[in-house]
């Protein structure tokens, strides 16, 4: 599940946010004064998600969303042992 991070804080911790994004995996959502501004997500799913034909992105978005939510809670799981 993506978190939340302000433009602000996301501009000024760049480098982290994107080791974050990376190495870890990792979703953000960038926001400015509380409005969703922006995704930040790992490359290997935004080409990904080049790949899918226009007429199927929504089907495969929440197709993705629960694989994701999934893997999220597995890998929480996993963490907490």
């Amino acid at each position: 599940m993506p978190q939340y991070i302000e433009a602000y804080k996301a501009r000024t911790n760049l480098g982290n946010l994107l080791n974050e994004v990376s190495y870890g995996k990792r979703s953000f959502i960038i926001r400015r004064a509380k409005r969703p501004m922006a995704a930040v997500i790992p490359v290997d799913i935004y080409q990904a998600l080049l790949e899918v034909p226009d007429e199927d992105i929504e089907i495969y978005s929440d197709k993705r969303l629960k694989q994701f939510l999934k893997e999220e809670r597995k890998s929480l799981h996993l963490g907490s042992r």
